[in-house]
């Protein structure tokens, strides 16, 4: 919209005047990401990446937008984010995701049964893992995990997508 844009254009301006701050790069790079200006926002992730190797949010988010655009950094960057914030429902959001876009469903398995049992009403992890369990062909479990994600109270296109799994899987 029109404000986002004379907002990046105000940010834009700042950061030639303050090439060093941080701060500014980063809503940058969050205004571009909001915008699905990917390739914008990446630029920008990377430029706090190679200030702050370990910045959490710059790294996680990165690695979000390389899966977004289906580049192979996106592990990198995911399993970097993990490293530093394991315990993180983010990170290990991001890592899932890639994972399951590398169709890496053993180690999405482990790392969900550990999620799962730390954030038991955290509905996405649940789906992710029935996800897996389906690749797995343990259909029986994952039907139970998914009725779980259908049943939370949540308002998602994660519920949808758990309802059609289910009815793909369901005997």
């Amino acid at each position: 919209s029109g404000n986002t844009k004379a907002a990046a254009e105000i940010l834009e301006q700042w950061l030639k005047k303050y090439p060093g701050n941080i701060k500014i790069r980063l809503s940058l790079a969050l205004l571009y990401q909001k915008e699905q200006k990917l390739e914008q926002a990446a630029k920008h992730y990377e430029a706090i990446i190679g200030l702050f190797p370990e910045h959490l949010s710059a790294v996680n988010n990165l690695a979000l937008i390389y899966n977004q655009l289906d580049d192979p950094k996106a592990l990198e960057y995911a399993e970097i984010a993990f490293s530093l914030a394991p315990s993180n429902t983010a990170v290990l959001d991001t890592l899932v995701q890639v994972l399951v876009k590398s169709k890496n469903h053993s180690r999405i398995l482990s790392l969900l049964e550990k999620a799962i049992k730390a954030n038991p009403s955290y509905a996405i992890f649940r789906y992710y893992y029935a996800l897996s369990l389906v690749e797995k062909k343990k259909n029986k479990e994952a039907i139970k995990q998914l009725n779980m994600v259908i049943h939370a109270n949540i308002n998602s296109k994660i519920k949808k997508q758990a309802k059609k799994l289910l009815q793909k899987i369901q005997p």
